[in-house]
């Protein structure tokens, strides 16, 4: 029992990797753009998530073949590389001093490695009890910020394009689709994806009513710079360390799910190299792409993001749909000729 990997478990390991795109994309946002983006990931992800009875490197195969099969697969790995690349590039935002920039992503990608090492069910479960971490951590600063909160700066601002930056944002969620599936699904899941669609909203909302939509423009990290202007019964207190930790929590979730990921993507393409070791080699390329992810343009990457994440999933269970309903039609016509 101790060695599965659950639903509960892949659900809670998600939510605590996007809780850090979530705190940095989503909080410059306007509430109601983020909430309606967040929705929408939420639903997609339930959506194909629902339909994913079997690993995705599996489906993959079934839906176009061996050899195309080997072929798709060998893209995935690659861009789900970089991106486990780019989240612990990512990192260096939870301690930004100067020529210190390196040691955030180091020390997600070691950690990465160390988990990948002992297998996926040991990454859940840390990933398990860092969520509760977090859980605690985004609570009590947002209840703090909630009391500084300017009612008329919590008004809808900004173009609808952010629906789509919020959206892109929460791809990441797919990757997940590649790890083993384990366990039945029927647990209540409608709870946490109606969490997953309110909570970085709400953070959205108190971000801009704590500093302005004027100043959440300006800013690079919006939810970083409202922990600095926060104070407990009028006396100014530091949760700048507090962000810092959840942001490194957060990054260090979402990098092991991509490497983790990526490893079993490796696994299905060579099964004769053991999980280990393919753990150990999506972590070592994901630290060169993390010396590069900075020069490839953002928009590239929410593009790639989108074919990855979204287009790729959704036309690969298609797919796999569209066989198994044939399949079962052709064996229906079959019992009906043998009865006749």
């Amino acid at each position: 029992m101790r060695d599965r990997f659950t639903p509960r478990a892949q659900r809670a390991w998600v939510l605590a990797g996007l809780s850090a795109p979530a705190a940095l994309t989503l909080a410059g946002l306007s509430w109601h753009w983020a909430l309606l983006g967040s929705a929408a990931a939420a639903v997609f992800y339930y959506i194909i998530y629902r339909m994913c009875d079997l690993p995705l490197t599996h489906a993959t195969r079934l839906a176009y073949g061996a050899s195309a099969g080997k072929i798709v697969l060998a893209l995935a790995f690659f861009w789900t590389v970089f991106a486990a690349g780019a989240a612990a590039a990512g990192s260096a935002v939870a301690y930004p001093e100067d020529g210190l920039e390196w040691i955030a992503p180091a020390c997600v990608l070691l950690l990465a490695a160390i988990g990948g090492w002992r297998g996926t069910p040991a990454l859940s479960r840390a990933a398990g009890t860092v969520s509760l971490i977090l859980g605690l951590l985004y609570a009590a600063l947002l209840l703090a910020g909630l009391q500084q909160v300017t009612i008329s700066w919590c008004r809808p601002w900004g173009g609808a394009n952010q629906t789509a930056k919020a959206f892109l944002a929460l791809l990441a969620a797919s990757a997940a689709l590649y790890l083993p599936q384990t366990g039945q699904k029927q647990c209540r899941t409608g709870l946490t994806f109606a969490a997953a669609a309110v909570v970085p909203a709400a953070g959205a909302c108190i971000t801009s009513g704590c500093l302005s939509p004027q100043l959440v423009q300006r800013t690079q990290a919006p939810f970083y710079a409202m922990s600095k202007s926060l104070n407990v019964l009028g006396v100014a207190e530091r949760f700048e360390p507090f962000v810092s930790a959840a942001l490194l929590m957060g990054f260090f979730c979402l990098t092991s799910l991509l490497t983790q990921s990526a490893a079993e993507i490796a696994q299905a393409l060579c099964p004769r190299i053991p999980g280990k070791w393919c753990a150990l080699g999506a972590c070592g390329l994901a630290g060169v792409a993390a010396m590069f992810a900075g020069r490839v343009p953002q928009a590239v990457q929410m593009g790639m993001a989108a074919i990855f994440w979204a287009g790729l999933p959704v036309v690969t269970l298609a797919i796999v749909a569209g066989k198994k309903g044939r399949k079962k039609s052709k064996k229906v016509l079959d019992k009906r000729d043998f009865l006749w």
